[in-house]
């Protein structure tokens, strides 16, 4: 086919590989970024220079093991679900996303409220309340069960040293204490999990 030029300036006739050499730049492509023509188009480790946001390593678990609690006038809970991460760079961003699973039973008062946390701790050190989610309700007769999965997600800023592991934990507790209800987390054939995504600092 022969190359013409019409007179809107577009061009046909170019086949594969027709262009020579050295005729399209790194600046033709990315209007920002330092990374070469390779890892710009790649997205390899380099690709931070020309954005940030890399996904540099990612985690999933899951618990299915039935645990329960309640029965007394106020309670809480670990779910059973532990996630342990270390990061593989400095001053990540972690994308945690849980979900607690369970049954929940009422057995006196009709207005419950649960309350559900994350916890998260840094090479053994103290462990801290990242995420709250309140007021997650039910409203009915005694002896009803509910299933719940409750999504938590959060992005987590965390300081730490490279090498250090990181452990998240789901956390249930009823919101007052004068509220009547069980807990059963993995109830069934019910399954919590974790993901968690190290996002490159930019």
């Amino acid at each position: 086919m022969p190359i013409s030029i019409n007179g809107s300036g577009t061009i046909t006739g170019i086949s594969v590989g027709g262009l020579p050499d050295g005729c399209v730049q790194l600046a033709d492509l990315a209007t920002t970024g330092t990374a070469s023509s390779s890892t710009f188009l790649r997205g390899d480790a380099a690709f931070a220079e020309a954005g940030g946001g890399k996904v540099l390593k990612h985690y999933y678990n899951s618990y299915d093991t039935s645990t329960s609690m309640g029965g007394a006038s106020s309670y809480s809970m670990y779910g059973g679900l532990v996630a342990t991460f270390t990061p593989s760079a400095a001053s990540s961003l972690l994308l945690v996303t849980m979900v607690q699973a369970g049954q929940h039973i009422i057995t006196s008062d009709p207005d419950v409220s649960m309350k559900y946390r994350i916890k998260r701790t840094i090479a053994s050190g103290t462990e801290t309340d990242i995420y709250e989610i309140d007021y997650v309700a039910d409203r009915a007769t005694s002896n009803a069960r509910h299933f719940h999965h409750v999504p938590m997600t959060i992005l987590d800023n965390p300081t730490y040293n490279l090498g250090e592991s990181i452990v998240y934990k789901p956390f249930i507790s009823k919101y007052t204490a004068n509220y009547g209800t069980t807990y059963q987390a993995q109830y069934g054939d019910t399954r919590s999990h974790v993901t968690i995504l190290e996002l490159a600092a930019n």
